[in-house]
């Protein structure tokens, strides 16, 4: 049986339905396929974000530790200059490290001891904290800086000093050297609380951001590097004027030989009443034409006996300029701290003024003519240009006397040489202390 054909229109839209489900499939599987490499395209710019996020906190932390770092290190510098200075400051102080006319000590002494035998330094002990030495802090706050210079005990703040602060510790340097002492800095940055850090604030509980120690040796340059060996020293003549009681010279003085005058020239000992070694004949003690010092011009005598140049001595003294009777102006300069006296111009002396004490002698520089009359005392060395007492009076000079050119006197005045006087000022731990090159060290 033949079978009949279909009709073409029947077929035809058969065929298309079968194209139409074909093409919905594949674009079904496409849509499939592109989710999950969305999903992996968001995890690893997911894991890129935490990573980058990673590094930029690591960066913030590490800036921030830097900078603390930088904090602590340069209040620690600071830290240290304050210190240098301080130890160069004549005034006396208080609990607060501020000038205080009611105490007696000065920062150095406050916190260092010399021995003028062997020039050693040594940090002054902690009569309450048994073991340790005395030191000294300070700490920034948003009313300036405070600082606590304590006599004994641990330094001390309000409780509202939460700034930047540092501690100043003093140490021996080993081994020892004459004049020369450590400085050990400690800076912390603030704790932002009431509890300060042991490190810089000892006795705290606290713990501050970030600390910093520095510390350098500093050196002592004496006021008088050596010592005169006589009473009475200088290039010229010694001239004795007046008919009354005569000049005293006195020098019992092992070490020195006991030698009373060295001068460059002549010397008239006639009206001068000298006392040397025990049984050693007045004028045996006298050293006239010395021809070591006849040939020192005034800048090489100045040398010789101080070390440095007179400008660089006189940067270190306390100026006065009185050009006449200074009496009342070095009493108030040695009431302040002062032990290097520059005086410009001529300097006379009257009256029973006390200038230096033998614990605390001077050094004076008198850049003219020196005239001591009346009663006044100096404990001390006084150096100057020209020496003329053709005045008189009985003034008492304990130390030693220097003249660039001659000496003139009369009257009664006493001339002693006192080693010990002359001792604390060459290694008793009087002049300016200097930081030495090559010691700052920051580990």
């Amino acid at each position: 049986m033949t079978a009949r054909p279909e009709p073409a229109s029947a077929l035809q839209p058969r065929r298309h339905r079968t194209a139409r489900a074909t093409t919905v499939g594949r674009g079904a599987l496409r849509g499939v396929a592109t989710v999950p490499l969305v999903l992996m395209l968001l995890l690893g710019l997911g894991i890129l974000g935490l990573y980058a996020n990673r590094g930029l906190v690591f960066e913030q932390r590490t800036a921030a530790n830097q900078a603390r770092s930088t904090q602590a290190f340069e209040v620690a510098e600071a830290g240290l200059e304050w210190a240098g200075a301080m130890l160069n400051t004549a005034a006396a102080i208080g609990a607060d490290c501020q000038p205080d006319t009611s105490q007696s000590q000065s920062f150095r002494d406050r916190f260092l001891s010399f021995d003028a035998a062997t020039g050693t330094v040594a940090p002054r002990a902690d009569s309450v904290n048994t073991g340790t030495s005395l030191r000294a802090a300070c700490v920034f706050t948003a009313a300036g800086v405070r600082c606590s210079c304590p006599a004994s005990g641990f330094p001390t703040f309000g409780a509202d000093a939460i700034g930047e602060n540092f501690l100043v510790t003093f140490e021996a340097p080993s081994p020892a050297r004459p004049g020369v002492v450590r400085l050990t800095i400690t800076g912390c940055t603030s704790t932002g609380v009431t509890a300060k850090d042991p490190t810089c604030l000892p006795g705290g509980n606290g713990r501050s951001d970030a600390r910093a120690r520095i510390t350098a040796l500093h050196a002592l340059l004496p006021l008088l590097g050596t010592a005169p060996a006589a009473p009475v020293t200088l290039v010229g003549n010694v001239t004795w004027q007046g008919s009354g009681a005569a000049v005293g010279i006195y020098n019992t003085d092992a070490a020195t030989q006991g030698i009373t005058i060295r001068a460059g020239g002549s010397v008239d000992a006639s009206k001068a009443r000298v006392t040397s070694l025990p049984g050693t004949p007045a004028a045996n003690s006298i050293v006239a034409n010395d021809g070591a010092l006849s040939v020192l011009s005034p800048q090489a005598l100045f040398t010789s006996f101080f070390g440095m140049g007179r400008e660089a001595w006189r940067s270190l003294a306390t100026e006065v300029a009185c050009g006449g009777n200074c009496t009342a102006d070095l009493a108030t300069a040695v009431a302040g701290g002062a032990q290097a006296i520059w005086v410009e111009g001529d300097l006379e002396l009257q009256g029973n003024a006390e200038i230096g004490t033998a614990d605390r002698p001077v050094v004076i520089v008198v850049n003219g003519r020196m005239t001591m009359r009346g009663t006044a005392n100096i404990n001390g060395l006084v150096y100057a240009s020209d020496w003329d007492n053709s005045g008189g009076g009985a003034a008492l000079l304990r130390g030693a006397a220097v003249s660039e050119t001659g000496f003139t006197a009369n009257g009664s005045a006493d001339f002693y040489f006192d080693p010990l006087v002359l001792q604390r000022l060459t290694r008793g731990g009087s002049g300016a202390f200097v930081r030495l090159p090559g010691s700052w060290r920051d580990f």
